[in-house]
C-alpha cells in the first residue's frame, strides 16, 4: 500500500507538471502569433490556429483533472494507511474517502464545466468579432 501511495504521488505531480507546461506553451503560442499577426482578433481569422489553442487548453484541463484524482488515490492510500482499509469497513475510513471522494469529484465536475463553457464562449465570441470585422468591408466595427 505505501508503494501505490508513492507511486499515485509521482504520477499525481507529473501530470501537474505536464499540465502548467501545456499550459504556458499554450500561451506562448498565442501571444507569438498575435504579435506576428499584430491583429486583436487573430485567432477569429485563422481556424487552425484557434483549434491547436483549445486542444492544447483541453489537454492542459485533462492533465490537471487526472493529476486531482491521482491525488485523490493517494490520499485514500494515507486514510487506509492511518484509519484502517477500506475493505474492513471502518466506520471512519468509509465515511472519511466517502467524503473526499464525493467533494473533490464535485469540484472536478464545477471546474471541467466552467472551464469547457468559458473555452467554447471565448471561441464563439471571437469568431463572432472575426465576421463582424470581415463585413465591415475594412472599418473597425466594436461588438458587443
Amino acid at each position: 500500500m505505501r508503494k501505490r501511495l508513492v507511486a499515485f504521488e509521482i504520477a499525481s505531480f507529473s501530470c501537474f507538471v505536464f499540465s502548467g507546461f501545456l499550459a504556458k506553451t499554450v500561451k506562448i503560442y498565442l501571444y507569438i502569433y498575435k504579435k506576428h499577426d499584430d491583429l486583436p482578433d487573430s485567432a477569429a481569422k485563422n481556424p487552425q490556429r484557434q483549434w491547436k489553442s483549445l486542444v492544447g487548453f483541453y489537454l492542459s484541463i485533462y492533465g490537471t483533472i487526472a493529476g486531482c484524482l491521482l491525488l485523490l488515490l493517494a490520499m485514500v492510500n494515507v486514510v487506509q494507511i492511518k484509519l484502517g482499509r477500506l475493505s474492513c469497513n471502518g466506520d471512519f475510513t468509509v465515511s472519511t474517502v466517502s467524503v473526499m471522494v464525493g467533494t473533490i469529484g464535485l469540484s472536478l465536475l464545477i471546474y471541467f464545466t466552467a472551464v469547457t463553457y468559458g473555452l467554447l464562449f471565448t471561441g464563439k465570441n471571437a469568431l463572432y468579432q472575426g465576421k463582424a470585422a470581415e463585413t465591415s468591408k475594412g472599418v473597425p466595427v466594436e461588438v458587443r
